[in-house]
């Protein structure tokens, strides 16, 4: 093990609900996200980067223990990851690293540190999470992909999750600077954790307007939609896509761009803050989101789906004192090799069992150490589980007992389910059979509930969420919602 004066500082930088499609740097020519673009220019950019949950809690629990959120029992927003499970931030701290976590990681119950040594910004109020109606000053619950709310008040306003954001960034650049004041021998490891671009749909009146005229949006016509699996149409009457306003559904979309334009701004500080003490020359930094966002879509919006808008992320990697110039890499990946791979980088043991590959050969130019395969699981309305193999997506779902097939190859946007083309009907089966050849099953979310129910699990989250009004929320009243 090297001295630990030597290993490099790692700096994670973590948004929630960022689609990739929304990035300068993946290809889209409207948003400005110059900061990010900077970071890709100078680093990897993975262009296949997939979440191994479409949902905030089991995402992050999945990434931060390098399991599977059924491996680690994390299948909804409201489980709570065991503290015997180690973390990324237990490797490193027993490999010599200072762990600091800054802001945002969706920790729910007693432990909000898993492994971390010091927490800079605790968490959002836990808003979506508490069962019951939940109301505040009439707005209704504007982050909870569950009910119709968040897209019945868009626009232009101010929101505590941008005051939160902003938080975040001022606490990380602060602690940079006060690191290198210090002149500390012992490097770090920092997760900087963002609640944007994630709903509510409400952007700062400027940047709101910046993009007014210029984001495109359309409702897909009638025959797509009426093509989709049964799984999205309970969904799409769930919230009751049908019932809410074109026009609404165009602001949200508007007001979406001017917030990852805002989140860029915010890492963008970071970014700086390190140029300026000094210690970029000594940092890895990866830029990551937790799930995508649909925005429309496929009429689905939110996620909670294998869709690429969903289940895919963005996923950039900046390595210290390399000529990195803008590379990409197309094979896939998933979050799951965050830990091996900055395991590796601090040189720190992994005490687990994971499921992770480190991304380090990928970005030696080793295309040949990995399988190119990646899964997803979701658990609302059934066990459901997505397999990617090469160019082809498999999704099952559970309660159907069926599946969607699409050849991203030739149909990147996947308007083309091909599960029934008897053309495909091995690869239907290869794929399925991959879907549960690690000892996955649809028994999964009936024994997680048993034992949550067992330890009263539920009981003590609705007792807990009749005193969730009392809390401050993210959502300020917002001005002028109703207009532009």
């Amino acid at each position: 093990m090297r001295n630990n004066h030597k290993k490099p500082n790692i700096l994670l930088l973590c948004s929630d609900q960022h689609n990739p499609y929304i990035l300068g740097c993946y290809g889209d020519s409207l948003v400005h996200t110059p900061n990010l673009d900077r970071l890709a220019g100078g680093g990897m950019t993975f262009d296949s980067a997939y979440c191994n949950s479409p949902l905030c809690v089991p995402s992050r629990m999945s990434f931060l223990t390098g399991m599977y959120p059924y491996e680690c029992d994390a299948l909804h927003n409201g489980s709570t990851l065991n503290s015997i499970i180690p973390t990324y931030a237990h490797m490193l701290g027993a490999a010599g690293y200072h762990t600091v976590l800054s802001g945002r990681m969706h920790f729910m119950g007693p432990d909000q540190r898993h492994g971390f040594m010091e927490r800079l910004v605790g968490d959002v109020a836990s808003y979506t999470h508490w069962k019951g109606e939940i109301d505040y000053s009439g707005l209704g619950d504007l982050g909870n992909m569950s009910k119709p709310d968040p897209l019945l008040t868009v626009g232009a306003g101010n929101t505590f999750d941008i005051d939160y954001d902003q938080k975040v960034a001022k606490e990380t650049c602060k602690w940079l600077r006060h690191y290198q004041r210090r002149k500390v021998d012992m490097p770090f490891l920092m997760t900087a954790g963002f609640f944007n671009p994630h709903c509510p749909y409400i952007a700062p009146r400027e940047l709101f307007d910046k993009y007014y005229e210029k984001v495109p949006f359309s409702t897909p016509p009638k025959e797509e939609i009426d093509a989709l699996h049964p799984f999205h149409k309970a969904y799409r009457r769930v919230i009751g896509v049908d019932d809410v306003p074109d026009e609404n559904m165009r602001k949200a979309k508007v007001a979406y761009y001017g917030l990852v334009e805002l989140l860029d701004g915010w890492i963008g500080m970071i970014l700086n803050t390190l140029e300026e003490t000094g210690l970029g020359g000594d940092t890895i930094v990866v830029y990551f989101s937790d799930h995508g966002e649909m925005l429309g879509e496929h009429g689905r919006w939110h996620k909670g789906c294998f869709f690429e808008e969903s289940v895919r992320v963005p996923l950039i990697i900046r390595m210290p004192g390399q000529e990195n110039t803008g590379g990409r890499i197309s094979e896939v990946v998933s979050l799951l090799d965050l830990l091996p791979t900055v395991c590796e980088w601090g040189d720190a043991d992994m005490f687990s069992q994971v499921s992770g590959k480190s991304l380090i050969p990928l970005m030696n130019g080793i295309t040949d150490s990995r399988e190119n395969i990646v899964k997803a699981e979701y658990y609302d309305r059934g066990c459901n589980r997505m397999a990617r193999k090469g160019k082809w997506k498999l999704c099952f779902y559970g309660n159907y007992e069926d599946c969607e097939l699409y050849d991203l190859e030739s149909d990147p946007y996947e308007k083309h389910n091909r599960a029934d083309d008897p053309i495909c009907r091995q690869v239907v089966e290869e794929l399925k059979e991959l879907v549960f050849s690690d000892g996955w099953n649809t028994d999964v979310l009936e024994k997680s509930d048993d034992k949550l129910n067992k330890h009263r699990y539920y009981e003590m989250i609705s007792n807990f969420g009749n005193t969730a009004n009392n809390s401050p929320l993210l959502t300020k009243l917002p001005d002028c919602l109703s207009q532009r």
